[in-house]
């Protein structure tokens, strides 16, 4: 009987099942549902050879955004009002008469 034992704080404990009279295919429990109340069961026969290794790939989706350059202007415009906006204030701030 193959088994699932699942700990709060640690690694699931899966334990496989040899079929008696197979010739070594063992059967192991895989993914779990229990919302759904499914059961994976993974079939390992040693007989078969094993899958040929598949090259990695990488998939990567580009997009323009053209549009994208009317907040950058927006952006420079909020900058440039800032530093005006310090300046002008100095230079109202240097203007005031000061009496000692």
């Amino acid at each position: 009987v193959p088994t699932f034992r699942g700990g709060m704080g640690g690694e699931p404990q899966v334990t496989s099942a040899t079929v008696p009279g197979s010739g070594g295919i063992t059967l192991t429990p895989g993914r779990i549902d229990a919302e759904g109340g499914t059961v994976q069961l993974q079939i390992f026969d040693p007989l078969l050879a094993p899958d040929a290794p598949t090259s990695a790939t990488l998939v990567l989706d580009v997009s323009t955004k053209p549009l994208i350059s009317l907040v950058w202007i927006g952006t420079i415009t909020i900058v440039i009002g800032i530093f005006m906006a310090i300046f002008l204030r100095r230079k109202d701030i240097s203007t005031i008469p000061v009496e000692g």
